[in-house]
């Protein structure tokens, strides 16, 4: 049970931030993935300015459903993780000799709004090569960072070392095992990264879209295999909320044949049903 003075701050937190930005440090573990997207979606549905962001891109193989659909993409706002924090400025480089540069101007039209940007080059010396100019974005802010899944800031690899002032100057939530960083660190003690944030919701009676409910039921169903390694009342109260809420229950048996194991310990039991499941598989083929 979280403590209310958390709860309190997450409140607190969370109400006076209007930009969020949600970094899920593992996008291969669902309970991570799930937790993630049904803040992202919750967040959005309150009018809030919420982004998601993965270090790495998954590697999750496809799972298909009877359907024909990936499985993982029935979790909704999972298309809107991204790699990159950074789409405020836009960066154009080019490579550089003190010789070659003379000048750099710009000048905006006023009869069609354009910017125009000019580098003159020094007299004798040929123009910047355009095939070598290069665009990009970077730069980010928030009000507010929700991080899962990280104990520390090295987990995150290139969205904390590209961005370390984003981390020093924000404000954070960081909800892990163990976490050693963040203005509030919630241990995960044991629990599911989703059944943490369906306490945080159902504490701070916050309205769960349908579209959450489902994610975290997905979450759950993962990562204990169907609801066959819950060994908690307080987890099956948890489905029953999330079910009245207008939350399905998309996660199939077949997805546990292949998808990586939650490192929590419910789903470190899970792993042995994982394997089984495997071994069992081999048999038939």
């Amino acid at each position: 049970m979280l403590e209310d003075y958390t709860l309190a701050q997450v409140k607190s937190l969370t109400e006076n931030a209007q930009s969020i930005l949600i970094v899920c440090a593992d996008p291969d573990e669902l309970d991570c993935v799930s937790a993630a997207t049904a803040w992202h979606v919750t967040l959005q549905a309150q009018g809030k300015d919420s982004r998601l962001a993965t270090p790495t891109p998954s590697t999750l193989p496809e799972i298909m459903d009877k359907n024909g659909k990936n499985q993982q993409a029935l979790l909704s706002g999972v298309d809107e993780l991204s790699t990159d924090l950074g789409n405020e400025n836009l960066t154009i480089s080019f490579d550089y000799s003190e010789e070659q540069v003379d000048k750099v101007s710009y000048n905006i039209s006023e009869d069609n709004k354009k910017f125009f940007l000019t580098i003159k080059p020094k007299s004798g010396r040929q123009p910047l090569d355009t095939s070598k100019v290069e665009f990009s974005y970077t730069g980010a802010s928030a009000d507010l960072l929700l991080i899962f899944g990280a104990n520390t800031p090295s987990e995150l690899g290139q969205l904390y070392t590209d961005y370390e002032d984003l981390y020093t100057n924000t404000s954070s939530i960081v909800i892990s095992d163990a976490p050693e960083f963040g203005s509030l660190k919630i241990p995960l003690e044991g629990e599911l990264l989703t059944t943490v944030t369906m306490e945080i919701f159902t504490a701070l009676q916050q309205e769960l879209p349908s579209e959450a409910a489902s994610n975290l039921l997905y979450g759950i169903d993962a990562s204990t295999f169907g609801l066959q390694q819950v060994s908690s009342a307080a987890t099956l109260e948890q489905v029953a909320t999330l079910l009245r809420a207008g939350g399905h229950r998309l996660w199939k048996p077949s997805a546990a044949a292949t998808s990586v194991p939650n490192k929590s310990t419910t789903a470190q039991n899970g792993k042995k049903a994982q394997q089984e499941i495997n071994v069992q598989s081999k048999k038939k083929k």
